[in-house]
């Protein structure tokens, strides 16, 4: 830290790849001295182009495809994860060695061998790294790296940090099961009316959006009728830029429900307020 406080961290993470699925899982738990907010631990799972998070609650979130950013799994798990490209690493000492039961070609790199178009390059001062390619197949067997750099990690002022990174694959062509977890098998629906056509569903403990192709005004009426035949009564009812925000309350409880026009339908959000 800045006042010369050192602190340590490390994070764990384990996941599974079923490539021809399309289907990824990887756990991530956060170890040691920083304070990580809402939690130290998550689960992360993708299923036929559509995300779940378990939460540290324990509550699971879901998104559609394009709202995350990226194959998360990729970003952390696969190719090196988040180190970057690399260019013009150079043959290692020994050249090939045996690493977790396969054959591998290895070699070196530093933090010259960053790519510059890595907005995380210019944070680096020194890396030593080494990568083990299986020479049956060209993937990534395992990837170390040690460097020195600038970390915002701990607050918004950028301290010299030190890092050891290590990432290994293991039990290549093992046929692996993964499902949507048990407590996000319900994620999807909601307790509130929706439109019949809804796509591109994302929900969150409290937040329920989705996507329909009818227009703003056959969407409001949708939920004028469906909610007044529900019990709720409208508290809201207000115009805004291209879409309608509307409030209802019932026994104690009130929602809003937000109504954009988008492309050739609309967007629906519904927040529940306890």
């Amino acid at each position: 830290q800045a006042d010369g406080t050192e602190v340590v961290t490390s994070v764990l993470m384990e996941g599974e790849r079923d490539v021809a699925g399309n289907k990824a899982v990887f756990s991530a738990q956060m170890l040691g001295d920083v304070d990580f907010g809402p939690g130290t631990t998550f689960t992360y799972t993708e299923v036929d182009d559509r995300t779940y998070f378990i939460l540290p609650t324990g509550q699971c979130a879901t998104f559609s495809e394009g709202v995350t950013d990226g194959d998360l799994y990729s970003v952390f798990l696969s190719e090196g994860g988040f180190m970057g490209e690399l260019d013009g690493a150079s043959i290692g000492n020994p050249a090939t060695e045996n690493v977790n039961g396969v054959d591998t070609d290895h070699y070196v790199f530093t933090e010259t061998n960053l790519s510059s178009i890595d907005a995380a390059a210019s944070e680096v001062n020194s890396v030593e790294g080494h990568v083990y390619v299986a020479q049956d197949g060209d993937y990534i067997v395992r990837v170390l790296m040690d460097g020195i750099g600038n970390s915002s990690l701990l607050d918004d002022n950028p301290t010299e940090a030190v890092i050891h990174y290590e990432l290994n694959y293991f039990d290549f062509d093992v046929p692996v099961n993964i499902t949507i977890p048990d407590n996000c098998t319900e994620v999807t629906e909601s307790e509130y009316p929706i439109l019949d056509d809804a796509f591109a569903i994302n929900a969150i403990p409290g937040v329920y959006s989705y996507e329909s192709g009818v227009d703003l005004e056959t969407a409001v009426l949708f939920y004028e009728t469906e909610m007044a035949n529900d019990g709720w009564s409208t508290t809201q009812s207000l115009d805004i830029p291209n879409g309608k925000m509307m409030g209802f309350s019932k026994n104690g409880e009130d929602i809003q429900i937000a109504i954009n026009e988008q492309g050739e339908g609309v967007q629906v959000g519904i927040l529940s307020m306890p």
